[in-house]
């Protein structure tokens, strides 16, 4: 890629911009945020060292916190600041595809229990969906990416370097965007429209409902998500059901939810929860990214596995082999 596309990376978030602490080289972004909106007061809490002692804690890590002065030209009255957090990779990208049945659970499991441990702590997420958790890249992509294009490695020319995620485990995924957090009395509800799904059976601006439950319901989303995508977890499909039953008091809490998970995996052969790369089962074998050196187009090169040529994805993420 010449210099000057390089330079046309664009960045797609208005308030996010990515960075190097001079002190160790740590690569990290930084958010504006209007304090009391973006609930940074919450994402200090959870990133007390009192709550970094429980392992389910997968809050994004808050490294630092710099107050911005009253006329910094944010368009508010209301207190402003930048906050710093490491740089993260996407959950779900064409990118870096899971390639094994337990990458998928390792992460499934990881977010249930982070959402259990917010619910512990009296606190709904209400925006528990797919854009909203992130990848610990550190070992799974030892090149490091580019914060704009994600399949390129920092200098914007090369094409990404990644391991599987199973030769690195355990990788920890982050819950991330506290704007519609907030802490609930047990008991109490909420009323309003929240998140990236937006078909909660009971999402109501007038009605109040659990909130709790609507966590749980967009988790089991996702999960449903997981299973739609790649082949081979069929058997999550009766978490994903049960998460996302119409009637909310039918649904688990996300205590249940994660005993559901555990009685599914129990009932697995071994061997399904350890495929190696070269075992033909590994989901998502089909296929390999490849960018052209023109920069012009993104398409995918299939594996002998493949029976067909793949298009790129749409929004809807990875497609299942036909």
């Amino acid at each position: 890629m010449s210099n000057i596309l390089r330079d046309r990376l664009v960045v797609q978030e208005p308030k996010l911009i990515d960075a190097v602490r001079i002190r160790d080289g740590t690569r990290v972004v930084i958010k504006r945020v209007v304090l009391a909106e973006d609930n940074v007061e919450i994402l200090q809490y959870l990133n007390t060292s009192k709550m970094r002692e429980d392992s389910r804690n997968n809050v994004v890590p808050l490294l630092e916190v710099l107050p911005l002065p009253n006329d910094s030209g944010v368009e508010t009255s209301s207190p402003s600041a930048l906050i710093v957090m490491p740089m993260l990779f996407p959950l779900m990208s064409v990118t870096l595809p899971y390639r094994h049945v337990r990458e998928v659970l390792e992460v499934v499991e990881q977010l249930i229990q982070g959402i259990q441990f917010l619910h512990e702590h009296n606190i709904a997420h209400r925006d528990a969906c797919r854009r909203n958790f992130m990848m610990d890249p550190t070992n799974v992509i030892p090149s490091g990416f580019h914060h704009v294009a994600n399949y390129w490695q920092p200098d914007g020319r090369i094409h990404i370097v990644h391991k599987d995620r199973c030769s690195v485990a355990p990788v920890k995924y982050y819950l991330i965007d506290f704007e519609t957090a907030e802490f609930f009395t047990p008991g109490s509800s909420c009323v309003g429209y929240y998140g990236q799904v937006k078909y909660v059976p009971e999402m109501s601006g007038t009605i109040p409902y659990n909130p709790f439950k609507l966590d749980v319901f967009q988790l089991g989303d996702l999960v449903d998500r997981f299973v739609e995508e790649y082949e081979g977890l069929d058997f999550l499909s009766p978490l994903a059901d049960s998460m996302r039953y119409t009637d909310p008091a039918l649904r688990p809490t996300a205590t249940e939810s994660l005993s559901i998970l555990r009685q599914i995996v129990t009932s697995l052969d071994q061997p399904s929860l350890n495929i190696s790369t070269e075992n033909e089962s590994t989901i998502l074998l089909f296929y390999q990214t490849y960018i052209s050196s023109s920069s012009k187009s993104l398409g995918f090169v299939s594996s002998p596995l493949a029976t067909n040529t793949l298009e790129y994805p749409t929004s809807k993420g990875i497609p299942k082999a036909s």
